[in-house]
């Protein structure tokens, strides 16, 4: 190969690296979008709505009490503690 052709080729590869970086921080955001998006529509849900039951972490400790309204305390509290599928159960 000749040292043009050499010089071109470094420029396609490093054009490419540049462009696969950037179509992979492109995705990467799309990903946490979604990721924020679902977690903006499961607060939607439960915001307003009041507990069936009490609801408590595994270590025993109440993260809502029943009657008691869900609010974004309550609701971030739940999802810290992987509760968020039980507290969806027992809320009306």
């Amino acid at each position: 190969m000749t040292r043009h052709k050499t010089q071109q080729a470094e420029i396609l590869r490093a054009a490419l690296r540049k462009a696969m970086a950037k179509q992979a921080k492109i995705k990467s955001n799309n990903e946490a979008a979604t990721v924020a998006d679902r977690l903006q529509i499961r607060r939607s849900m439960f915001l307003g709505k009041h507990a069936t039951a009490t609801i408590k972490t595994d270590n025993g400790i109440a993260i809502v009490e029943e009657g008691a309204e869900i609010t974004e305390a309550v609701f971030q509290k739940a999802r810290l503690a992987n509760k968020l599928t039980e507290l969806s159960k027992n809320i009306q």
